[in-house]
């Protein structure tokens, strides 16, 4: 089973018929030709009417731009002032990222789009996360970084709201370590 991700580019929009503003002088493609869309690169959120910008989420191959910033794949985020974060929707599909189900299974975070593109019963039998609490509240903690480690498999994120990290998928058991987790400045996290 073969899992596909198209590239996101100017005017592309999102679930809440935001609109994708790539600002000129990037990497183009297509006919007529656009301009590819990068994480960082604003949205313009009609729902809760602020410019939010683009936000990659596993999963993804490295494909940077000039400076450095990973490309845009359908059903990535827009971070936004939305409760929940609209996805950004592809309007063309002739250029995409590919991938097999285990490549996928083996990407820690790649639950969230598995999920929102109808594949999550096809892709593991087995999933792991942790969730961090206050040692002394018992509440659930986010603002922190962590790690995550399989044999498959390195990822790096910041907490959910709820205090757990994305989860791990995989077809044959492994162990998942969390190889480090310390407090950020920012608990910002879709």
């Amino acid at each position: 089973m073969k899992l596909i991700r198209s590239f996101i580019r100017d005017g592309d929009t999102t679930t809440v018929n935001g609109k994708v503003r790539v600002p000129p002088g990037t990497v183009t493609v297509g006919t007529p030709p656009k301009y590819l869309c990068f994480e960082g690169d604003p949205v313009d959120c009609p729902d809760c009417k602020t410019t939010g910008v683009t936000r990659c989420i596993p999963p993804f191959r490295p494909y940077t731009g000039p400076d450095g910033r990973q490309v845009n794949l359908d059903g990535d985020l827009c971070i936004c002032a939305c409760a929940s974060p609209p996805r950004l929707k592809a309007l063309f599909d002739s250029m995409w990222m590919e991938f097999e189900k285990h490549e996928v299974a083996a990407m820690a975070g790649s639950s969230g789009w598995l999920a929102y593109a109808g594949h999550q019963q096809a892709i593991s039998r087995f999933d792991q996360f942790f969730v961090a609490h206050d040692k002394q509240t018992r509440q659930p903690v986010s603002g922190f970084s962590y790690g995550l480690k399989t044999t498959a498999l390195e990822h790096h994120d910041t907490l959910y709201d709820d205090g757990a990290t994305a989860k791990a998928y995989a077809e044959d058991a492994q162990n998942l370590v969390l190889t480090y987790l310390v407090q950020t400045s920012m608990g910002i996290r879709p």
